[in-house]
């Protein structure tokens, strides 16, 4: 494996219980880290008892009140590139970290974060971490303290360089800002997302959306769970079940090469929504005619030939809404879909073209790739997505588009007036 200097992709590392096929390689990484450092600051290879002959790492990993990780690389250049080692403790959700090391070849690509990343979402109930590292190593206490947000508590033996260590916790706070939009932030709390809306919020909007996101449960489309409407500083809120995972979204960023097999999901995903039936929610071209009354720059004869000419359709599926790449969580048990606050009952030709309208905001390329892909090259489909176009553009003006989209969704409702 080369040694190079950028940043590895996040999305590459994969977490796996380590086995004991995996313990020759990963005792010989092991091996080469400890040696790598203790050569940088003592000048000589050193380490705990058992680093160096394989016995430290089968003795953990055999042990039942340890839990073992190896680190996985996917990709070409991929392979087994480093472990971690935890003692968890379920009743006071206080674990310790007994050891996380990489191949020395790839120090300082950030692959030891990223694993820490992934640890953290593997145990989000976590109330601390401790862990302990040598005192000499400055290149260790920069990486805990520095990049894991760990702080030291305590010194042992802190006047003697190879024998002396530094104890090190991280307390996880209560409540973690993980995002925010229009309408709301999000926020990691004890195992669980609390989505707290904004002060300006309507009356019942939470509720709304967990009303939404209750039937999209019951209907079996993977959906996190809504827990309980609560209120946080007079504020309306929502608890739900925590997902982890990067979103289907931030894989394409990373990896454009990907973009066709991830709008491939994204599609099939999307259609598998539509399959259900909704009658309980609001209809979509009532929501759609109540925003085409809202929509900044259109003129009041504008509006009433939109809403005279737009299609009634007779369906009553699911629709999303908002459904695209960043609104699709890969988790380890496969896709799951947030945000279901735009949620209603309609033709799914409608919110595939509501897609396709987003998709204009990433690129040309992502937005025709995903027409190309929802309509299974069938012209009749393409037609029947395409004919929602004017409609969901005039909507999208109501929600406060940059000037650069305003310009083009303007364009695109004149463009569709003009043609009798």
């Amino acid at each position: 494996m080369t040694k190079g200097k950028d940043d590895i992709s996040e999305f590459r590392l994969e977490l796996k219980p380590m086995e004991e096929g995996d313990l020759p390689e990963l005792s010989t990484i092991l091996k080469d880290a400890f040696n790598a450092d203790s050569q940088l600051y003592l000048g000589k290879d050193d380490g705990p008892r058992g680093y160096d002959d394989g016995q430290l790492l089968r003795r953990l990993q055999t042990d039942p009140g340890h839990t073992a990780f190896s680190l996985w690389l996917n990709g070409e250049d991929g392979g087994c590139v480093g472990g971690i080692v935890l003692k968890v403790n379920e009743e006071t959700q206080v674990h310790q970290l007994e050891l996380l090391f990489v191949n020395p070849n790839l120090h300082g690509r950030g692959l030891g974060a990223i694993a820490w990343k992934r640890v953290e979402e593997h145990y989000p109930n976590a109330r601390r971490w401790c862990t302990e590292t040598p005192i000499y190593s400055r290149r260790n206490l920069h990486f805990y303290i520095n990049k894991l947000g760990f702080h030291a508590v305590r010194l042992q033996d802190p006047f003697h360089d190879e024998n002396g260590s530094v104890l090190l916790e991280k307390v996880v706070p209560k409540r973690t800002q993980i995002g925010t939009g229009n309408t709301a932030t999000i926020y990691l709390e004890q195992g669980s997302v609390v989505k707290l809306f904004h002060a300006e919020a309507a009356e019942g909007e939470a509720e709304q959306e967990a009303k939404k996101q209750r039937i999209a449960y019951r209907l079996e489309i993977p959906v996190p769970e809504v827990m309980d409407l609560i209120t946080i500083d007079e504020r309306q809120a929502i608890r739900m079940e925590h997902v982890a995972g990067p979103t289907l979204g931030e894989q394409m960023l990373q990896e454009s090469s990907t973009a066709r097999d991830v709008l491939t999901l994204a599609v099939d995903m999307q259609n598998r929504v539509h399959e259900a039936d909704a009658p309980e929610l609001p209809l979509l071209t009532e929501r759609l005619t109540q925003k085409i009354g809202w929509a900044n720059g259109l003129s009041p004869s504008q509006k009433e030939e939109l809403l005279r000419r737009m299609p009634v359709g007779g369906a009553q599926k699911l629709l999303h809404g908002d459904f695209h790449v960043f609104n699709v969580v890969q988790t380890e048990q496969g896709l799951v879909v947030l945000d279901w606050v735009d949620a209603t009952a309609g033709e799914p030709a409608a919110d595939l073209c509501r897609s396709y309208l987003l998709y204009h905001e990433l690129s040309q390329e992502a937005a025709e790739l995903y027409l190309e892909l929802a309509c299974d090259n069938q012209e009749d489909r393409r037609a029947g997505i395409l004919q929602w176009l004017p409609f969901v553009a005039a909507g999208r003006l109501s929600e406060n588009p940059s000037p650069e989209q305003r310009e083009h969704l303007i364009s695109i409702v004149a463009k569709a007036l003009a043609i009798q």
